[in-house]
């Protein structure tokens, strides 16, 4: 319950910061409620946590699949984060940096998601298989990263934010459209 608490206030503290950056809680007229996420999440994640446990009894699988689903999260809030921070210290919203910003995220998330989902969503780290295991986890997700970081570079560069959206909302946005190309390619993989 710890760990699930902790990747909850993780996920929180990073989700803040992305939303904080993008404006989201004005927009939404949350101004006052800033805080929010700090419970929310990690009540989100218990609640998911025992659900998980709970439907266990009839197939064992889906207490790996609620910790998975709490690890994806918290990889999706690194990347995020780690995008619009590289955005933020560097004041460039579009143009070849933004391929780079994406290998530093998506990189960090990737390395993220190898050792939760091992250790703790799966509980594998005393399955064997290390440097074998690694490597066809880190092939897919090459795979996964040039897609990722090809679908987030090619959106923001080649195409004009729609809508009316100011270049960080379409940068963010490209993102979105990117990380769900890369689950799809990671769950196939």
């Amino acid at each position: 319950m710890y760990i699930v608490i902790f990747i909850g206030l993780l996920n929180a503290v990073l989700w803040t910061f992305v939303f904080l950056r993008l404006d989201t809680f004005e927009s939404l007229g949350l101004t006052n409620y800033k805080w929010i996420l700090f419970p929310a999440i990690p009540i989100i994640f218990i609640t998911g946590h025992y659900f998980g446990v709970w439907l266990s009894r009839w197939k064992s699988f889906f207490n790996s699949l609620a910790r998975y689903a709490m690890v994806g999260f918290l990889n999706t809030a690194l990347d995020f984060a780690i995008f619009n921070l590289m955005i933020y210290l560097s004041g460039i919203e579009k143009g070849g940096e933004i391929a780079f910003f994406k290998i530093l995220s998506g990189g960090s998330a990737m390395v993220n998601s190898f050792f939760w989902n091992k250790y703790w969503s799966f509980s594998a780290g005393q399955s064997g298989g290390g440097k074998r295991e690694f490597t066809n986890y880190i092939l897919v997700s090459l795979v996964g990263a040039a897609l990722n970081i090809g679908t987030t570079s090619g959106l923001i560069n080649l195409v004009a934010p729609p809508f009316g959206l100011s270049q960080l909302s379409w940068d963010n946005v490209a993102n979105v459209i990117a990380t769900l190309t890369n689950l799809i390619w990671n769950f196939i993989g």
